[in-house]
C-alpha cells in the first residue's frame, strides 16, 4: 500500500508567561498544570528573543508590564516582530493609561488582565486565547490546502486539455492531411495576431489558441468518402463539419467556449452565413470566430499567390462580412501580413525532414502508397507516421521542401 500524503492541521497549545516575580511564575504554571496547555515561564525579560527563537511560536504570550530593563510592552513588541500571529496579553497591577495606549499601539495586545488575577478567569482566558490563535491558524491552513488542491487540479486539467487537443489534432493529421496543413498555416497567422493583442484577456486568448488548433477537427469526423479527399471540404454538405465538431467539443470540460468559436467561424459580421439557425451578429460573435473567418479567406488568397496586404485592404471594405477592427489591427503591423518572400527551398530525404518544413511534391512509398501531398506542412506527428511507413514500405530518394519562414 502506498503511504498517504494527506496533511492535517496540528494545533499549537504553547503558552509563555513573562514576569520578574518568581512566585507568580510558579502560580501561573501550577494553575495550568491540569489543562491541555504546554506552559513555559520566563523571569528574565531580556531573554525574550532567545526563548522565542528556541521555543516559539507560542499560541499566546502573557507578560507583566512592570519589569526592570525590558517592560511588558517591549516584550510583547518583540513577540509581534518574531511571531505576529501570536496572541499577546498584558498583565498589570497598575491602572496606567499611558502604558495601556502604548501596549495597544506598540505591543499589539488583544487583552488585559489585572493583578491579582482570578484563577477561573485566567484559565478561561488562556483557553480562549489558544482557541482564538488556532482558529485563525486552521483557517489559514485550510485556505492554503485549498489553494494547493486548486493548483494541482489546474495542473491536471491543463495537462488533460493539452493531451486532448493533441489527440484531436492527430486524428485530423491521419484523416485529412490537407486540412491539417491548413491548420498549421492559419495557426501561425492567428498566433501572430494574438501576440500583437495584449488587450485580449488571458482566458479568451487561451480559448482562441485552442480553436486555432481545432477549427478543422470536424473534417476528421466526416465519412471516409469525404474525409479522405485531397482538398478541404467546402460544399454546404461538408462544411457542416463545424457543427459536428462543436457538438462533440462542447461536452468536454473547459471546451464550451472553444466549441462556440469553431461553430461560428463561417458567420459573417452582419449575422448571415452558417449556421443560419444561430442568431448572432457583430461583436456578439466570439472574437475567435471573427478572427478565423478572416484568416480562412486570407489563407485561400495567400495560397493563390495574392498579396496579403492587398487582400486585407479589400476585406476592410467589406464590413458586412468581416470585423474590420481586426483587419485594421493586422494592417497596423503590415510586415506580418505582406506577401513574404518565398522561404528557402532545398531537397532532402525523409530522415532529414523536420517539423515546420513544407513538402513541395507528393511523397509515396516504393509500393505506390501516397503518404503526403504536395503543400503539406510537416508536424512531429506526421513525421512519426511517415517514418513508421518508411520502415515497412520504404520511401526512397530526396524530395523538394520549403524551409519554415
Amino acid at each position: 500500500m502506498t503511504e498517504s500524503t494527506t496533511t492535517s492541521f496540528t494545533p499549537n497549545r504553547k503558552v509563555l508567561y513573562v514576569d520578574d516575580e518568581a512566585h507568580l511564575l510558579s502560580s501561573f504554571a501550577s494553575l495550568l498544570r491540569k489543562e491541555r496547555v504546554e506552559t513555559l515561564v520566563l523571569q528574565d525579560s531580556q531573554k525574550i528573543e532567545s526563548v522565542l527563537l528556541e521555543h516559539g511560536p507560542f499560541a499566546a504570550v502573557f507578560s507583566d508590564q512592570r519589569m526592570p530593563l525590558v517592560d511588558g510592552v517591549a516584550v510583547l513588541e518583540k513577540v509581534a516582530r518574531f511571531h505576529p500571529d501570536t496572541v499577546r496579553i498584558l498583565v498589570t497591577g497598575y491602572a496606567d493609561y499611558a502604558d495601556t495606549i502604548r501596549a495597544i499601539n506598540v505591543g499589539g495586545i488583544s487583552h488585559f488582565i489585572a493583578k491579582p488575577w482570578k484563577d477561573d478567569e485566567l484559565r478561561k482566558l488562556v483557553g480562549d486565547m489558544i482557541t482564538k490563535f488556532n482558529l485563525a491558524k486552521e483557517n489559514a491552513f485550510l485556505l492554503d490546502e485549498i489553494k494547493k488542491a486548486n493548483a494541482g487540479l489546474q495542473e491536471l486539467l491543463d495537462g488533460t486539455v493539452t493531451g486532448t487537443v493533441q489527440i484531436l489534432r492527430d486524428m485530423l493529421t491521419y484523416g485529412h492531411p490537407s486540412a491539417s496543413s491548413q491548420v498549421e498555416r492559419i495557426r501561425k497567422l492567428g498566433l501572430a495576431f494574438l501576440e500583437m493583442s495584449p488587450d485580449i484577456s488571458a482566458p479568451e486568448q487561451w480559448e482562441i489558441r485552442q480553436a486555432l488548433n481545432l477549427f478543422n477537427f470536424g473534417i476528421a469526423l466526416l465519412p471516409p468518402t469525404s474525409a479522405r479527399r485531397e482538398t478541404i471540404p467546402s460544399t454546404p454538405e461538408t462544411r457542416n463539419h463545424t457543427t459536428v465538431a462543436a457538438e462533440l467539443l462542447k461536452d468536454i470540460p473547459r471546451f464550451e467556449g472553444i466549441a462556440r468559436i469553431i461553430l461560428l467561424q463561417h458567420k459573417n459580421f452582419d449575422g448571415t452565413g452558417s449556421p443560419a439557425d444561430v442568431a448572432v451578429a457583430g461583436k456578439t460573435i466570439p472574437l475567435g470566430s471573427r478572427l478565423l473567418h478572416i484568416l480562412l479567406d486570407l489563407d485561400v488568397a495567400l495560397i493563390a499567390r495574392k498579396n496579403g496586404r492587398a487582400v486585407l485592404e479589400t476585406m476592410s471594405r467589406l464590413p458586412s462580412k468581416y470585423d474590420t477592427e481586426i483587419i485594421a489591427r493586422m494592417l497596423g503591423v503590415a510586415p506580418s501580413y505582406q506577401e513574404p518572400e518565398l522561404p528557402q527551398e532545398t531537397t532532402c530525404s525523409v530522415h532529414e525532414f523536420r517539423p515546420g518544413m513544407i513538402v513541395l511534391e507528393d511523397i509515396a512509398t516504393q509500393s505506390g502508397k501516397l503518404l503526403l501531398k504536395s503543400g503539406f506542412s510537416l508536424t512531429e506527428t506526421s513525421l512519426k507516421i511517415l517514418l513508421q511507413w518508411h520502415n515497412s514500405d520504404p520511401v526512397s530518394g530526396e524530395f523538394r521542401v520549403r524551409l519554415s519562414a
